[in-house]
Order: structure tokens, then sequence, then C-alpha cells
């Protein structure tokens, strides 16, 4: 529909959202730092208020994951978190079913790009923005990944992957459900989760040692995380040329390099993973099999030879 024939009330609120979004920019780049401002409903919620809270706890975070926490655990026995670990798994994977499921049911019903931005009489999207601040939160607790890596004296797990990874998400969704909560980002938020609720799951059922022989798939999940990078990228280059509820430009580039950058460090875990592992183990398997070879028929030409010389 052509915008100037739609309802009133979707111009204005379409307008509204416009002009709430550029003054928030404006807001971003013209005010001091020590005064963030977003929106009302944003201000109010929990870590909110100012980046401090997040930035103590991602610098808290760093310092165990890299510095504390090795030395604390240098001489000690790695934790048994088994019961935590359960637990904790299967919370993931219980919130991020349920943050898909509002996430999906939003782009069910407006689609994967919008005519229009948030409309606050919408039940629907109150529920959603609420959504995005438990997104938020959820990435913060995230963080325990690590600490739990950590503990466990599993410190060749906390790579650069994976620690830049947690840190830049909890930085970035801060910043979206601050000032620019637009639709784009639903499909963000729905696409990760779907990854979550598998990945979660499997990390729950490798707490249990007599399931690993199960457990072959995993490698299939980096691959859904190539994929979702992929699409993220897609997507959000797609709805700021499309779409008239456009992503801001922070956002945009935002996503673009960091969809770019994971694709190429996970795509680089996956090789040194899987692809290369794989080849030098058929190599050394193909290696075994011929030395076999070549030993038995040594060994029969031996014998036959012995029953010439003594026959």
């Amino acid at each position: 529909m052509p915008r100037n024939e739609r309802p009133l009330w979707i111009r204005q609120e379409l307008k509204r959202t416009e002009e709430s979004k550029l003054n928030n920019m404006e807001k971003l780049h013209a005010e001091t730092f020590w005064d963030f401002k977003g929106e009302e409903y944003s201000d109010n919620k929990f870590l909110m208020a100012t980046p401090y809270p997040v930035a103590a706890i991602l610098v808290m975070y760093l310092w165990f994951v890299l510095r504390f926490g090795p030395q604390f655990m240098k001489d000690r026995q790695p934790y048994n978190l088994k019961s935590w670990l359960l637990f904790y798994n299967a919370a993931q994977v219980i919130i991020s079913v349920s943050l898909f499921a509002l996430g999906s049911r939003y782009l069910w019903k407006y689609g994967l790009w919008h005519s229009t931005c948030y409309c606050e009489r919408d039940g629907l999207r109150e529920q959603l923005l609420d959504g995005s601040h438990y997104y938020f939160l959820t990435k913060v607790v995230e963080l325990t990944d690590t600490i739990c890596f950590v503990l466990r004296k599993r410190q060749r797990q906390v790579t650069f992957l994976h620690v830049y990874h947690h840190s830049i998400m909890v930085m970035a969704t801060w910043a979206i459900v601050k000032y620019s909560r637009t639709d784009n980002t639903v499909f963000l938020g729905v696409i990760n989760c779907l990854v979550h609720v598998i990945m979660y799951a499997y990390y729950g059922l490798s707490v249990f040692p007599e399931l690993h022989r199960f457990l072959w798939w995993k490698k299939y999940i980096t691959q859904m995380q190539l994929v979702q990078f992929s699409l993220m990228f897609l997507h959000i280059v797609v709805s700021h040329m499309v779409s008239e509820c456009r992503p801001a430009y922070f956002l945009l580039a935002s996503v673009c390099f960091n969809t770019v950058l994971f694709m190429y460090l996970f795509g680089d875990f996956y090789v040194k993973s899987y692809v290369k592992k794989y080849t030098n183990m058929s190599i050394v398997n193909a290696g075994k099999k011929i030395g076999a070879n070549i030993a038995s028929k040594n060994g029969i030409k031996y014998i036959v030879d012995q029953h010439r010389y003594f026959g």
C-alpha cells in the first residue's frame, strides 16, 4: 500500500516512530557520555538506565575468565558441575523456546520486512518489547558458559571466538533494546533462539557420559550457526533496502561487520575441528592399512621363502 493511502493513525504512528528514532540517535551522538537517554520503556528496565552496570559485568567477566579464574584453578581439581549444568541447560532451552515462539508469532503476523515500525496499541508488540529485554538478559546469563569452562578446567575452550562472541552479544543487545528496537531485529533474535534450543539441548545431554555415543551431531550445530549468520547478514541488508522500518545505520554496520567476522571465525573453527581433523584421520588410517597390507604380504613372502629354503 502506498504510504499516502494508509490510514491516518498508521501514518501518524510511523512519523512519530521515525522522529523518535532520529531523536534518540541525535541524543546518542550529541549528549554527553554521562547522560544516556533511550525511550522511557527501556530506561525503566533492569540494567537499562545506563551502560555502566553492563560494562562492570563485562569487565568482571573478562577478568575472571582470562586472569583470576585460571590462576585460581591452577592447583585445584575441576569442579563437578553436573547438577548445575543440567539445570542451566534445561532452563536455557525453555527460555529459548519461549522467546522463539513469541518472535515467530510476530513474524507470522507481520512478515519478515515491515511497512511500519512498532505500534504500542498492539498487545503482541508490547509483549515483544518485553521479550527483547528478556533476550538481552539471557545474553548476560550466557556469560556463565565461560565461567563453567574455567571452573571445570577446560581453559582450551576459552578461545577468542568464544569470549568475543559472548561479550559482543551483551553489548549489542543492550544497545538495540536501548536505542534501536526496530522490527528488523526480531528475525535476528528468532533465528538465534532456534539455534540455542538445539545447542543447549546438546550441552544438556552431554552431561551424561552414557549418552555421548548418541551425540554424533555436534558438528551440525556449527553448520547451523554458519547458516544463522549468513541469514542474519542477508536479512539486515535486504531490510535496509526494502523495508520502510529500516534499521539504524549503526545497527546495520554492526550486524554486517559481526556476522561476517563470525562467519570467518566459526568457519575457521569448523575447518580445524572437523574438516582437517577427519582428513588427517583418513590419512593416518590409510597409512595404517597400507602398512598392514605390506606387512601381510611380506609375512606371506617370508613364510613361503622359509618353506622353500628348509623344505
